[in-house]
Parts: C-alpha cells; structure tokens; sequence
C-alpha cells in the first residue's frame, strides 16, 4: 500500500473511533435528561394519581413506594425491597384476609376508585419507572460492543498495509478476533500494537465484559460464575440471586477507561504505520479542547495520566500535564494544580507553559509581560484557543495582548485637478 493510502486508512481509522466514541459519550451525559426525567415524570405521576384516590400526603405517598430505591448515581446492585422491614409489614399485611375483606368493601363503597386505583397498579407493574437503569444497561452492553469493532477494525487495517486484499484481510482478522477477550487482547500484538499499550487497563477491561456477560446471559442476576471471578472485585459483599445494574458512576469510569484505551490503541497504530506526527499531536490537540468544552474532565484526567505511553515529544508531554492541572481547576482541586504546577517549573518547558504557569498561579502581570514579549518572536494567537484562558478570556487586557498590529498601507493617490 503507498503512503499516501496508508495516511488515508490510518486517518480513516482514528475519525471512525473518535466519532463512535463520542457519540456514545453523549448519549451517556444526556441520559439524565431523557431517560430519568421520564422515570421522575412517571413516579410523580403515579403518586398524583394515588394521592388523588385516597387524599393522602405527596410526599408520604412518594417515599413509601419510592423510598427504599437510591439514587442511580452510586446504585450497583438493585435493592430486594422484600428484606426491607417495612415492606415486609406491608407485604404480611396485603396477604391477610382481614387486608382483603377491608379492601373489597372499600371496592363496594368506591367502585370507580377501585377501578381507578387497580388501573395505577397494574401501570406500575407493567410500566414501572425504570427506563433510567435499562438505558444505561443497554449503553454498557453497547460500549463493549464497540470496543470489539474498534479492534477488529484495526486488525483489518494492519492486514491491508501490508498488502492483504481485503478478503484477506478480513480472514485474518477474524481469526485473531477467536477465542475469549484475554485471548483477543493478547493477540493486539498481531497488529503491531505494542504490549506497553494492550496490556494497559487489562484486569478492569476483563472485569467490565464480565459485567457484560452477566446482563447479555442472565440479565444481571449474580450467578456461581460470575461470583467465582469477580467477587473480589465487589469486596467479598455480593451474593448469588443480586441483580446488577449499570450505576452512572460505574457507566463513567468504564467509558473513559474504553475511551482511552481505544484512543492509545489508533493512536499508536497510527503512530507505528504514518510519519505525519504534526496531524497526529494535532488530532490529540483537537480532543483535549473539545473534552474541555463538553466539561469531561474525568475523561481528561483519564487520558492524561496514560497517554505518556505513547512518547510523545517533550514539549508536547508538557503541555498535556498543563491540560491535566487545568482540568484540576475546573473541579476545584487546589492542591493537585498546586502538585502540577511545581512539577511544571522542576522541567525544561518552552514559553508556552510559562504562560500555563502564570495563569494558574493567577499571576496576571507577570502573563501579560510574557505575551507581549512572545508576541515579537512567534505568532501567539495559535494558543488563544487553549482551555487555560476560559477564566480570562473576556478580559480586555487579555484580548489587546492577542491583537496582532499591522502596518497598512494605503495605496498612493493622485489628486484630480
């Protein structure tokens, strides 16, 4: 394959994953928006219509039904809210018969009532506001999924730069693609993916399939062996017959983990095949800003603490752990920009993490000296896109330092007479 097909696939390859990705992070940050004001939507429904029926209190209705649920945020096992004392109570009460005379002669008294509360009932079992926790489920489910293509992809795209039809191509990928994950992991290497990188985030990767297969096979509920790999993993604390669930936190940290991982896996392809490092650094450039931008500062954090395990030119390196401590900022962790920042100054930088180290510090004098004298020896303004201005930006000192003076020259005119 000649070069310039090989930059073309290559390229190709890094926009397909950086796509796919993000728009699988979008949908997880919208999730809230959608599936859980629906289910919010529904709960208070109900409770309205309950309430309406017997003309109790909201707020009492809402926490005896919904009560014993916590937040989806931190929620990974779904509670059995028949251990729980008091709908134990509520349970015995419901089967006794002195429960079902009083109930049927409430029904006598208030037919349309009873209708109307049976109506309730039978929405909720049938209907129940769960779509928060079956959304992120699915999205798991799909996140691993595209994991999978990602690799074979990458597989595919080894075989055809070294001049494999792709018929060819294909077949060897989808041989290396056999056998469980540790197998299709380890085989990373058939793509020239160096160890260094694959072997990165392997015991979580494994722990996340794990998870997968566990909803894929048996829809969640904790079976002998799923506990006889990963019970350590949940601290000894799950039991056999508990239901997963996909919390937002866990549903995080697996898609930045997936996120990395699978920008470290082009990037390094990338990097092993094409000698176009400026359009590499930049692409790498390009996310950073836009994660800033969508406020991913987990992912940020993610990417910055692994991606020195593509060894990245020095200066470059130094500006990613400048991306780090901005990142640090923006979720008001003082003492890490602080760590930073002193790590920033021990190293041999460039002009431009002087700059990053005065605005951290907030030492604006001392910035504005620094861009007025860089601006008479480079073009400066190729930085004022950089995240690290965001809480300056508007300052009119700072927006005169990035005005670029130009001499015009008005063309000679002659008067008319």
């Amino acid at each position: 394959m000649e070069q310039k097909e090989t930059s073309a696939t290559l390229q190709n390859e890094w926009m397909g994953f950086n796509a796919n990705i993000g728009t699988l992070y979008t949908f997880f940050e919208n999730l809230d928006k959608t599936a859980d004001k629906l289910d919010l939507d529904r709960k208070k429904a109900i409770v309205e219509q309950i309430t309406t029926i017997f003309g109790n209190d909201p707020d009492f209705t809402e926490e005896k039904l919904f009560g014993a649920i916590p937040s989806i945020d931190d929620l990974e096992v779904f509670p059995d809210i028949r251990k729980d004392a008091s709908y134990k109570d509520i349970i015995g009460i419901f089967q006794g018969t002195e429960f079902e005379d009083m109930f049927n002669e409430w029904g006598n008294l208030h037919p349309h009532k009873s209708q109307k509360f049976a109506r309730v009932v039978l929405s909720l079992y049938g209907n129940p506001p769960m779509s928060g926790i079956i959304l992120r489920k699915s999205m798991f489910i799909m996140l691993l999924t595209f994991l999978e293509v990602l690799i074979e992809t990458i597989h595919v795209n080894h075989q055809l730069l070294q001049g494999f039809s792709k018929d060819e191509a294909r077949k060897i990928a989808n041989k290396n693609m056999k056998g469980n994950w540790e197998e299709k992991l380890n085989k990373l290497d058939k793509a020239g993916i160096p160890n260094s990188i694959s072997s990165l985030y392997r015991d979580e990767i494994l722990g996340i399939i794990g998870r997968r297969n566990l909803f894929v096979h048996n829809d969640g509920v904790v079976d002998d062996k799923y506990l006889s790999y990963h019970a350590k993993k949940h601290g000894n604390n799950l039991k056999e017959g508990e239901l997963l669930v996909v919390s937002t936190n866990y549903l995080r940290r697996a898609l930045n983990v997936i996120f990395t991982y699978g920008f470290l896996l082009c990037q390094s392809h990338w990097r092993t095949n094409d000698i176009n490092e400026k359009m590499q650094n930049d692409q790498i450039d390009h996310l950073f800003i836009n994660s800033f931008d969508e406020n991913r500062f987990s992912l940020i954090l993610e990417l910055s603490e692994k991606i020195h395990v593509l060894g990245l030119p020095e200066n470059f390196n130094h500006r990613i752990l400048a991306n780090r401590a901005i990142a640090f900022r923006e979720l008001e962790n003082h003492e890490e920009v602080n760590s930073i920042i002193a790590e920033l100054k021990s190293l041999k930088h460039d002009w431009q993490i002087d700059v990053a180290i005065f605005t951290l510090e907030k030492n604006y004098t001392a910035l504005r000296r620094k861009l007025l004298e860089e601006k008479e020896k480079h073009d400066i303004r190729r930085i004022a896109h950089w995240p690290l201005f965001n809480t300056i930006k508007n300052e009119p000192w700072f927006k005169m330092a990035f005005t670029q003076k130009n001499k015009v020259n008005l063309p000679n005119s002659r008067k008319k007479h």
